[in-house]
């Protein structure tokens, strides 16, 4: 069997595949400009953070080094820097965010984090888990 995509089927296959293509760029440009994701990462960010600072404040207290002004709950300033997204092809996207913490690297040295997100047409952009930075660098598109 000679199969030949020649002549108008040619360009109804080339249509269905820009159309399919636009389709998922718009997915990723509401991914990055969505409030919601947005707002979801940065609480599972602030979250890590926020514990990492309780656990230096009780470290100082068990040792008697510390100040009293150090003892207040601090929250700390999360800056997203950028965000990119792959897995244009796919459901489960991966979303790569930099970030800094209290305007500077942040005191880990873990300046990415990479998330599993997946889009669904009745609540929208979901951050169901965390993941690592091969799972983001194996997505090719």
């Amino acid at each position: 069997m000679n199969f030949q995509l020649s002549g108008k089927w040619a360009v109804v296959g080339i249509i269905l595949m820009a159309l399919y293509g636009g389709y998922h760029y718009n997915k990723i440009q509401t991914a990055m400009e969505s409030p919601k994701l947005k707002e979801q990462i940065m609480n599972w960010i602030e979250t890590h953070y926020s514990g990492k600072r309780a656990e230096a404040i009780q470290a100082k207290m068990d040792s008697g080094d510390y100040e009293a002004d150090e003892l207040r709950f601090h929250k700390p300033e999360i800056v997203i820097q950028s965000m990119d997204l792959k897995g244009m092809f796919s459901d489960d996207k991966i979303i790569r965010v930099k970030i800094m913490v209290d305007f500077a690297p942040p005191p880990d040295g873990r300046t990415y984090w990479y998330f599993k997100t997946r889009y669904s047409s009745m609540f929208g952009w979901q951050v169901p888990t965390e993941t690592f930075d091969f799972s983001y660098k194996r997505k090719w598109f």
